[in-house]
């Protein structure tokens, strides 16, 4: 049987604990610990802040290019799958996206663009076993808003696929703070105010490019803004 190896740790992660010998609890240790979040808090915040600030930066120089012809500024989005990295919940998401009128870049490799995103997705637990102590919420909402970047390289078979690749960073707004988890505890969020990061990679289909089909991976956290940052992986 195949061992599965451990992968690199991703860039937003769920866990704010930093990796230390088991040494006696002295107070130089738990300094070292409180150093270590702190740095891991304000590196995780300033990859959200680049990345955001770099996104509306980026809309309004699209704004100045010119217009692409063959695909409508407006489109809509649907995807569906289940919790990643341990979470078993069901995962929903229907999503309008509002596309910048040009690219920021073209060249051989390929061309950079984005667009804003306007999502409501849903976390359903309801099928999950309700643990002793596990009060939390059965299906959660939240509402996000955030800008993507787009990078699409040249097409394929006579124009009719396009793959691409996508990195968003944005904010959400929960309906609760906290998720059924099919544990002992519930997963607890800390904050209804969260931030919502994304990777995509995926393909443009057709001569028009009007329908896309991709993978998702999306990743809600505060940023350890709160006392408690579990954050939700899908």
């Amino acid at each position: 049987m195949r061992r599965q190896q451990p992968g690199p740790e991703p860039m937003f992660s769920t866990s704010d604990s930093c990796s230390q010998p088991a040494t006696p609890g002295t107070a130089r240790t738990a300094g070292r610990g409180q150093a270590c979040t702190r740095a891991l808090t304000c590196t995780r915040a300033l990859a959200c802040a680049v990345l955001l600030v770099g996104g509306v930066l980026a809309a309004n120089a699209g704004h100045a290019a010119p217009e692409r012809s063959e695909r409508s500024r407006h489109g809509l989005a649907f995807a569906g799958g289940e919790g990643a990295l341990g979470q078993r919940h069901d995962s929903w998401r229907l999503s309008a996206q509002r596309h910048w009128r040009g690219a920021l870049a073209e060249g051989r490799f390929g061309s950079l663009g984005g667009y804003w995103d306007l999502g409501l997705t849903l976390w359903d637990a309801s099928a999950l076993p309700q643990g002793p102590e596990d009060d939390g919420a059965q299906r959660l909402y939240a509402l996000g808003l955030g800008p993507v970047l787009r990078w699409e390289l040249p097409a394929l078979a006579g124009n009719r696929l396009r793959p691409f690749l996508e990195l968003g960073v944005g904010f959400s707004i929960l309906s609760d703070n906290e998720l059924r988890s099919g544990k002992v505890r519930e997963l607890p969020l800390g904050s209804r105010w969260q931030f919502e990061d994304r990777g995509v990679i995926g393909l443009r289909l057709g001569r028009e490019g009007r329908f896309e089909i991709a993978y998702q991976r999306m990743h809600h956290s505060n940023l350890n803004l709160a006392r408690r940052n579990h954050g939700v992986d899908s």
